[in-house]
């Protein structure tokens, strides 16, 4: 009889350590980026279909990472956006786990990750979000305007630049793409001409 009730015990505590859930927030970082689809991912232990909404955004439903989520677009001139949760628990009723407010910020420009272009062998200009940017995204560099010509792709020759002084700058106008979204970009740069 001892054994049943210590194993009983033991088994308690191990379905009492199984159910606890222990979830991280950063409050401060509740932000969705201006014209972008952003990934919500709503969990709820033990719910089913979980949804979200929100009210003046475009709520879609998506996979990722083989979970389901949706993607949410703040709609023109949103500055915030209130993200309400909801779920069925394992009767079918419908419980809601309350809304979270979330900052809408402009979404980040990419930069020129190169700072020179080398006289003798050109370069290859790539472009992409700034570390201070949690998003993973990759842009395709379209095409490169200098010295009033436009190369197509990313390789600036050693020719484009062969009149250029050591030392002295060139302006680049640089058009890529977002290979996510397929917005297009155009910046420009000022790189420095090295041996």
């Amino acid at each position: 009889m001892k054994k049943l009730l210590v194993l009983i015990f033991i088994m308690s505590f191990n379905l009492l350590k199984a159910q606890v859930t222990v979830e991280v927030q950063q409050p401060e970082m509740n932000v969705l980026y201006a014209n972008y689809d952003n990934i919500i991912i709503p969990t709820a232990e033990g719910y089913k279909n979980v949804l979200i909404s929100a009210s003046g955004c475009t709520v879609t439903p998506t996979t990722y990472n083989g979970k389901k989520g949706f993607k949410v677009r703040p709609g023109a001139g949103m500055r915030t956006v209130t993200i309400v949760s909801s779920g069925k628990d394992a009767q079918g009723k419908n419980v809601s786990f309350g809304a979270n407010v979330y900052k809408v910020k402009v979404f980040p420009k990419p930069q020129v990750y190169i700072e020179s272009i080398s006289k003798s062998s050109g370069a290859k200009i790539e472009v992409g979000l700034g570390l201070d940017c949690p998003l993973n995204l990759n842009y395709e560099v379209v095409s490169i305007g200098v010295n009033d010509q436009t190369v197509l792709g990313n390789i600036i020759s050693p020719e484009l630049v062969k009149n250029v002084e050591v030392g002295k700058k060139v302006a680049l106008t640089i058009v890529s793409k977002n290979t996510i979204t397929g917005n297009t970009e155009t910046l420009v740069a000022a790189l420095k001409i090295i041996d």
